[in-house]
């Protein structure tokens, strides 16, 4: 069986440029009226603000400000890993497979849609309450294994 990967993504980028004071959430609504729920492009980390990830909906955009927003196919989704994903786990490191067309880490578009996120969702499901960090990063269409500290000693080895 073969299969093909795609590398077309349905992502886009629009600019909002405010003619009134008003809710970054008001804007996307009025100007994006397409979306199913417009909140989820702030949750998801679809919009910033001055050079920032806005995820505050509510902040006040005044006359001649621009936010952009980051559409992506995958708003509103989480990559999560399979347990065939994992190659090592000990206590202080944890190496995976990453699939071709996931990203290493958060992108404009998505903070949820990328191995970090998923990593640290599995990390997060024991006792640990550390952020996993990436040792090594892969570019978006590569695939190939990642290690990941599981606290902040072991992060520190490898500088």
């Amino acid at each position: 069986m073969t299969s093909t990967l795609s590398l077309k993504t349905k992502a886009s980028k629009k600019f909002i440029t405010s003619t009134t004071s008003s809710t970054a959430l008001s804007l996307v609504k009025q100007h994006l009226p397409s979306l199913k729920n417009h909140q989820l492009v702030f949750d998801f980390g679809g919009v910033w603000f001055q050079k920032k990830r806005l995820l505050n909906a509510n902040t006040t955009i005044q006359k001649g400000e621009t936010l952009i927003v980051f559409l992506s196919e995958r708003i509103g989704q989480r990559y999560f890993l399979e347990k065939s994903q994992i190659i090592k786990e000990t206590n202080d490191w944890l190496v995976v497979h990453k699939p071709a067309t996931i990203s290493s880490v958060p992108d404009r578009s998505h903070l949820f849609w990328n191995m970090k996120a998923a990593v640290d969702a599995y990390c997060k499901t024991g006792s640990s309450h550390y952020d996993c960090q990436p040792i090594n990063r892969l570019d978006w269409l590569v695939e190939g294994l990642m290690l990941f500290s599981k606290n902040k000693i072991a992060e520190k080895k490898t500088i």
